[in-house]
């Protein structure tokens, strides 16, 4: 076959969902054809299929072969990202950038800088993206994420904005309907979280979400069902762990509830919303020491974090008389 027809038979083979041969096929292209778009797209399909080195390796020949080939540059960014490694992301990014000014490298970049705590310059980033296309759904939902603390309201209103340009989006509808859950519009909440669960069957924080709110309507019994469907799908996560357990801290039922922040917990010790968890529980048992031990590490995790600092004032007032 002539590389032509080996681009369209890849090509088709993605498109069929027969992702294993698809991969076969581009890597018998670039032996004989390795023209950067090519590399491109082999090192995109070995990357999610979890061929991480093979990925890197032909971005990086998609490079040596055109220096000026943007998307290749990119493409490292991303791999750089999921390592954790966001000042090397940035640099490549930023090099991707000088090439070409692309939406979608925009909006990379805006994540990479809002990992590095560089709030402002990760909104201007959506915001250039934005610029280059007005109907980007992907800028206004990254936009969303990054005010939903300081400003709830606009975060709301730029996840309607993700939402007109793309009705399918479904982290959009997730996290609509959790800004829409902590403001108390239950009904039109559990429409959106429904909708993302029903587009997106495996989204553990939609669940989540949705746990949450049956929760919060009293609904534990299908509360539970919805914790415990996260914590199936996401095992090595302490999210769903500490949630069930703050449910059922909730109910007094501290036998149910103190194994699994010990086991969500033994997961990630350093999450400082899971210590705070446990000692407010502890706290309530009055396990005044073993409370104190778990709001202290919260503390330490989160200088700022203003529930566990108030939760350890507390324990440190003396006992009225």
């Amino acid at each position: 076959m002539s590389p032509e027809e080996l681009f369209g038979e890849a090509e088709r083979l993605e498109e069929d969902g027969d992702t294993a041969a698809a991969l076969q096929v581009w890597r018998g292209l670039v032996q004989i054809h390795p023209d950067p778009v090519s590399l491109c797209r082999l090192a995109s399909l070995a990357e999610e299929l979890g061929e991480i080195d093979e990925a890197e390796h032909a971005f990086r020949q998609a490079i040596q072969s055109d220096p000026g080939f943007g998307a290749a540059y990119s493409g490292l960014a991303s791999i750089a990202m999921d390592r954790g490694d966001y000042n090397d992301a940035e640099s490549l990014l930023n090099h991707a950038l000088q090439i070409e000014q692309d939406e979608g490298t925009c909006c990379l970049l805006g994540v990479t800088l809002k990992h590095l705590g560089k709030i402002e310059e990760a909104r201007e980033c959506y915001l250039n993206a934005l610029r280059i296309n007005p109907v980007f759904d992907e800028a206004y939902y990254n936009l969303g994420v990054l005010v939903r603390h300081s400003n709830p309201a606009e975060a709301e209103a730029l996840y309607c904005k993700a939402l007109e340009c793309t009705p399918g989006y479904a982290e959009a509808h997730r996290e609509l309907g959790w800004q829409l859950v902590k403001r108390g519009s239950l009904v039109e909440a559990e429409q959106h979280l429904c909708r993302a669960i029903a587009l997106q069957p495996d989204d553990t924080w939609a669940h989540i979400y949705l746990a949450n709110l049956l929760w919060r309507r009293g609904d534990i019994d299908r509360a539970i069902v919805e914790y415990e469907w996260a914590r199936e799908s996401a095992p090595e996560s302490a999210v769903p762990l500490w949630a069930l357990a703050s449910l059922y801290e909730n109910q007094e039922d501290w036998a149910k509830a103190q194994p699994l922040y010990e086991r969500a917990l033994a997961l990630e010790p350093d999450d400082a919303t899971g210590n705070k968890n446990f000692g407010r529980m502890l706290k309530k048992k009055g396990d005044l020491a073993g409370a104190k031990d778990y709001l202290s590490r919260a503390l330490f995790l989160d200088p700022n974090y203003v529930e566990a600092k108030d939760l350890l004032l507390d324990l440190q007032q003396p006992p009225m008389p």
